[in-house]
């Protein structure tokens, strides 16, 4: 019919009955041993006000409680006292705000700041359903004690009680004629924090709304690890200091609610002043720029495939090649151009189904000119006159002759 708690490595057992008649207000304590083991029992120096048994006790904020219970009467009073670190306890209290009613054979638990004490029996025969709470202060008294307006699914008396996982969980007890083995649980109050949590000790700013580019008000939380067993879901920007890893698909849903004019994904550089790749709402992808036309736009760069190491704007090596629908324009590997073919048989082929044509548009003042040099260095050029005029002026130095509006010369270059 006593209660007993641990507490800084101490075990304490306190008050309860000798042969179930006679009640007692002391409170033993004995420190516990590394091998499971106590050391010798000491009995405290300071025991109860009055005698107690059938009651509850819990430990909170470095204070030990006695809740109720039985003393030649059904008793609503709680005492209180300071723990010391030698095992010892202070002076016991009496608090100012007792039970709304006498309680004996309940259970109490602690969560979130507050005291609670469950079912029970007021009078020894009849069990009861009902759920007291209170707020812990600081100095070890209680608040006002209030009655939940959830009580328990069936009355219990003798029951045991514990809180997991932000649950409650009332087990087993007594309903006035059979045991029951009935398991009853309910969530516990929430806490709701309007400033910063910080669980590691890291935490710079003061507790405010936080507010900003970093979500809406509320403050934030720091912690070493968070684990979510279902979704997490955040309705505001997200920033990763680190990296990500994903260990299943990643996908990214555009919101028709939001700015249709910005990325809606995009990597920056560590200064956040250049983009480095976009998503677009339109499907646009960009590297460069943080807006792409639709398909994909480059800006400000190289772009190198099969190679690391490029200085043109497009470099290209491996073993394939550039193709359009039915290989309309193709770069192989070896730096063979083809237009029309996937196989040009020579640096530059063109193959049309008709006529094959290669265009060398010309002015009306300058004429056109294609540049071919031989296995020797020799240069030849052929020209075309402009305004398709036959004309050979402006050619240069060199021999050659003409035919028509095209003339062919030897030695020199292209004017």
């Amino acid at each position: 019919a006593h209660s007993s708690i641990v507490a800084n490595g101490y075990v304490y057992v306190i008050g309860g009955s000798i042969s179930g008649v006679s009640y007692q207000s002391t409170v033993f304590y004995a420190k516990l041993n590394s091998d499971g083991s106590t050391s010798a029992w000491a009995t405290n120096a300071n025991a109860l006000p009055e005698i107690r048994g059938l009651h509850s006790s819990i430990i909170a904020n470095g204070y030990v409680y006695v809740i109720g219970g039985y003393s030649n009467s059904f008793q609503s009073t709680i005492y209180y006292a300071k723990l010391n670190s030698d095992g010892s306890t202070g002076t016991w209290s009496t608090n100012t705000n007792a039970l709304p009613g006498s309680r004996a054979q309940h259970s109490s638990i602690v969560a979130n700041g507050y005291v609670y004490v469950i079912g029970g029996t007021a009078n020894g025969s009849v069990y009861q359903s009902t759920v007291y709470y209170a707020k812990l202060n600081s100095d070890g008294s209680t608040g006002a004690w209030s009655t939940n307006a959830n009580a328990l699914l069936g009355i219990r008396g003798r029951l045991s009680s514990i809180v997991a996982n932000g649950y409650v969980y009332v087990i087993g007890g007594i309903d006035g004629s059979a045991n029951q083995s009935t398991v009853f649980y309910a969530s516990t109050a929430r806490v709701l924090i309007s400033g910063n949590l910080d669980l590691i000790g890291l935490a710079s700013t003061t507790v405010s709304d936080s507010g900003g580019d970093n979500g809406s008000t509320g403050g934030s939380i720091f912690a070493g690890n968070i684990f979510s067993q279902n979704r997490l879901e955040v309705g505001g920007n997200t920033q990763l200091f680190g990296g990500l890893s994903v260990n299943g698909l990643l996908s990214l849903t555009a919101s028709s609610s939001g700015q249709q004019n910005v990325p809606i994904f995009s990597i920056q550089n560590a200064t956040g002043t250049l983009p480095l790749f976009s998503l677009a709402y339109n499907g646009g992808l960009g590297i460069g720029t943080t807006s792409p036309n639709s398909g994909v736009t480059i800006i400000g760069g190289n772009v190198g495939i099969g190679t690391t190491t490029y200085s043109s704007m497009l470099s290209v090596q491996g073993n394939g090649f550039f193709s359009g629908n039915l290989a309309a324009a193709i770069i192989t590997a070896t730096g063979s151009i083809g237009v029309g073919t996937s196989s040009p048989a020579s640096e530059i082929a063109a193959t049309g189904n008709g006529t094959t044509t290669v265009y060398l548009n010309t002015g009306t003042n300058i004429g056109g000119c294609i540049q071919l040099k031989s296995a020797s260095g020799t240069v030849y050029r052929l020209y075309i006159g402009a305004g398709d005029t036959a004309t050979t002026s402006g050619v240069g130095s060199g021999s050659g002759r003409q035919s028509g509006i095209l003339a062919i010369w030897e030695i020199g270059s292209c004017k």
